[in-house]
């Protein structure tokens, strides 16, 4: 077994309260943009690669935009990008995917169709008051097993990261074989799909050294779960994440990245967070004409980076907010602003037939009315809009400051709220009762019905932590608001539950290739 700096860990399985959870819903088709003015911003993100163009820092892009027609100059890093070329990437490229964790059984499929909850992440811990802590190997363990059993988050992130996450005798390993024994770890406590493609370093932790190999070597480690690299085609566990720097840039770190997952067949996050007022116009359309031209920037690479015979599929991102311009601050992803453009993303990207990923989060500092607000009302906009994969659930603050458990079930039952009314009215015979309403008659009572003993459980919504009971039965109860309420549920899920231990083959497969790696970076 891989020393991981704790002592081995008994599983078992308890489930107390931890329910089965439907696993995403329908999409929403509330629009904020008619087909119209999509063509309109397509028309103007395709005028701004042609006349403005991209920084592109990386020598093997830019030969691959020369080569396929695209005006390079080279000494700038500059690239300008025809029309033509991104309408033959938008054709080729791969609109829809599955998506998986440990169990490819489990996985989930990322298209137009479908909308997820999916944990977001933060470098620190937080506390209900707001208060700030580094995060520890523990923090990170007890998040796997709060998110793995909430039934309403349908993937989880890398809750917290960077130096104070790691184990004390393992700081002298190089940050690749770190990162590689927390995603054994995470394997370890989390059956549903993990998204290791996004992570923070904190600490001022070095992150200089191969991206290359550092990307090869996930997937290797992937390719041991799933035993093959065809079989993680059929069944990802990551995206290759190339976010543009907004104005019109990206980073060499994220290039590296894509190629390395485009050559491989495997999809890739692409996409920006312009803000309005900063790195993007002050104007909703002009920040979504910018993303626009970033978001198809990072197709067209990923589509001209591809092997032809397994072309990697795309899921487009947008964490868009507003740089609020008296408290000088952003982005804002929770401001109305920021809610509009990223539901209006999800019009554009459905337009081309592409999945989109949203983040929504509220700017408190704490798990206070705004916090609930701010998520219910971005959540709930966002979902109608259609985003399909909202990477929202657990954070607090600006900008992702960090993670709270407590939100984490909070927003677990949001989750299952906004589920529950996207999920709609079924209309048949049986539901619209017009027998039963006969046999009931005027005055009657449908309480004990037995239509109604078989069909409250599917119509209705069972919160857990949002309260409804009478005002003397909260009062008998200790009058506890839903903070404590999530307080007390995340304790008595760290104290009974555990998911099913990792396959021994599989987590074999995975310590072989950890120490493959070990052996190689001691000799370099």
């Amino acid at each position: 077994m891989i020393n991981s700096g704790f002592k081995p860990w008994i599983y078992w399985y308890s489930s107390p309260g931890v329910k089965s959870g439907e696993v995403g819903i329908k999409a929403g088709s509330y629009r904020f943009l008619s087909d119209s003015q999509v063509k309109d911003l397509d028309y103007a993100a395709k005028e701004i690669l042609r006349r403005t163009g991209v920084k592109i820092p990386n020598e093997i892009c830019l030969g691959l935009l020369e080569k396929a027609g695209a005006t390079v100059d080279f000494k700038e890093q500059r690239v300008r990008i025809p029309a033509s070329l991104v309408d033959e990437a938008i054709k080729n490229t791969p609109k829809s995917f599955m998506f998986g964790g440990r169990d490819a059984k489990k996985a989930i499929k990322i298209d137009t169709e479908h909308s997820y909850f999916v944990h977001g992440i933060g470098p620190y811990m937080i506390a209900t008051d707001g208060s700030v802590r580094n995060s520890t190997a523990r923090d990170m363990q007890d998040a796997y097993r709060v998110l793995e059993a909430c039934e309403n988050v349908d993937v989880a992130g890398i809750p917290v990261g960077g130096t104070a996450s790691t184990p004390e005798d393992e700081m002298h390993l190089p940050l690749t074989v770190r990162r590689l024994r927390k995603y054994l770890m995470m394997l370890d406590f989390m059956e549903k799909p993990v998204d290791t493609s996004r992570t923070y370093v904190i600490d001022k932790e070095d992150e200089a050294g191969d991206i290359r190999q550092a990307a090869l070597d996930q997937i290797q480690m992937e390719i041991a779960v799933r035993g093959s690299l065809e079989e993680l085609q059929k069944t990802p566990m990551s995206l290759g994440f190339n976010e543009a720097v907004s104005p019109l840039m990206y980073l060499p770190r994220n290039l590296e990245k894509l190629l390395v997952y485009a050559e491989h067949g495997l999809p890739m996050f692409i996409g920006s967070g312009p803000m309005t007022n900063a790195t993007g116009p002050a104007t909703m359309a002009g920040t979504l004409s910018l993303w626009l031209a970033e978001t198809l920037t990072g197709l067209v690479l990923g589509y001209l980076a591809g092997n032809p015979d397994y072309r990697p599929p795309a899921l487009w991102m947008c964490f868009t907010g507003l740089f609020d311009q008296l408290t000088a601050h952003g982005p804002i992803m929770g401001a109305p602003e920021g809610v509009i453009v990223q539901s209006a993303c999800a019009d554009i990207a459905h337009f081309y037939g592409f999945s989109i990923r949203g983040c929504i989060g509220s700017p408190s500092k704490a798990l206070d009315p705004q916090a609930g607000y701010e998520t219910g009302v971005g959540l709930l906009t966002s979902v109608m809009a259609g985003v399909n994969y909202h990477v929202s659930i657990g954070t607090v603050g600006p900008g992702e400051v960090g993670v709270s458990l407590e939100k984490i079930v909070l927003d677990n039952e949001l989750a299952g709220y906004i589920k529950r009314i996207m999920r709609g009215i079924e209309v048949t015979e049986e539901t619209l009762a017009v027998d039963v309403i006969d046999e009931v008659g005027p005055g009657g009572t449908f309480l004990i019905h037995p239509h109604t003993r078989k069909w409250f459980r599917k119509e209705q919504y069972f919160p857990s932590l949002f309260d409804r009971r009478k005002y003397e039965d909260w009062v008998r109860r200790g009058k506890k608001n839903a903070v404590q309420r999530a307080e007390e549920r995340v304790q008595e899920i760290l104290r009974d539950y555990w998911p099913e231990p990792l396959d021994k083959g599989i987590r074999k497969r995975i310590e072989d290739h950890v120490k493959m790696i070990e052996k190689r970076m001691a000799k370099s």
